[in-house]
C-alpha cells in the first residue's frame, strides 16, 4: 500500500511540475522572480503530515495544518484564510488527477 501510494504521487501532475521548479528558497529576494506554483506567494509554508500510531484506519491520513507567513515573523493573512485558496469541489479537483 505504502509503495504503490509512493508511485502514484511520483506520478501525479503537481509533483511533475514541481521538478521543473528552480532551486530558490521562500523569503529570498530571487523569490520575486519565480512562479508561485514553485514558491508559496506567502512566505514559508510549512506542511506537517501527522499520523498517528493505531489510531483510526491504517489507510488514511491527515493534514495537520498549512501556515504561510509574510517573511517579516507575522502571519497572513489576519483572519486565517485565503479566500482565493477556499474550494468547495476538493473531491472534483482531486479526481481530475488520474495518478491519485
Amino acid at each position: 500500500m505504502k509503495l504503490n501510494f509512493l508511485s502514484y504521487l511520483l506520478a501525479s501532475q503537481a509533483v511533475t511540475a514541481f521538478v521543473g521548479c528552480p532551486n530558490v528558497l521562500s523569503c529570498s529576494s530571487q523569490v520575486q522572480s519565480v512562479d508561485s506554483c514553485c514558491s508559496p506567494s506567502m512566505g514559508v509554508v510549512v506542511l506537517a503530515l501527522q499520523w498517528i500510531q493505531n489510531s483510526g484506519p491504517s489507510d488514511e491520513w491527515t493534514l495537520h495544518g498549512l501556515w504561510p507567513n509574510n517573511c517579516d515573523g507575522s502571519y497572513g493573512p489576519s483572519n486565517g484564510c485565503d479566500n482565493s485558496r477556499n474550494y468547495s469541489n476538493m473531491g472534483e479537483i482531486v479526481g481530475q488527477d488520474k495518478a491519485l
